[in-house]
């Protein structure tokens, strides 16, 4: 346990690191696998658990009749794999709707497991092929463009 804040001797904390049985992952190669996909939050989620006909189109729905600003969200994986990627307004917005939606079924539906909605947040920067392709597109014309200036400030330093 941390000591530089003094947490040992607080009361509300609880060391859970030997006991068995609350560790998020039971199995330490099911853990190494998901442990990849762990990243900081980002304003882009990612949704398992989804019956199969609870489509990306439904969740948007439910998550702004909740009050939550979608920007895109699409079915992601293979078909009936109950997966969708949700791009949210702001990083902020995504919190929100991991702390409030996770493992939590919406009324009228039933996930695969009985365990609710599966929400994390996703690396990934776009939710639809168009928007990746278009980032990817804007990303290379970036590219080209800085091009140029190199090449001319690299020729300025040969003439000197």
């Amino acid at each position: 346990m941390p000591t530089e804040i003094d947490i040992e001797n607080d009361k509300n904390t609880k060391d859970f690191t030997n006991i068995k049985g609350v560790h998020r992952f039971r199995n330490h190669m099911i853990a190494a696998k998901l442990s990849k996909n762990l990243c900081h939050p980002t304003a882009m989620l990612h949704v398992a658990n989804m019956p199969d006909e609870f489509k990306a189109i439904d969740l948007q729905k439910y998550l702004v009749e909740e009050g939550l600003t979608v920007k895109d969200c699409q079915d992601c994986g293979k078909e009936g794999s109950g997966m969708a990627l949700v791009q949210m307004a702001t990083e902020q917005e995504a919190i929100k709707a991991l702390a409030k939606f996770h493992n939590v079924t919406p009324e009228g539906i039933k996930t695969k497991n009985n365990a609710g909605l599966c929400f994390s947040f996703s690396g990934r920067k776009a939710a639809s092929n168009d928007a990746r392709n278009s980032e990817k597109e804007g990303k290379e014309k970036e590219d080209l463009e800085e091009t140029p200036e190199k090449e001319t400030e690299m020729d300025e330093e040969t003439n000197e």
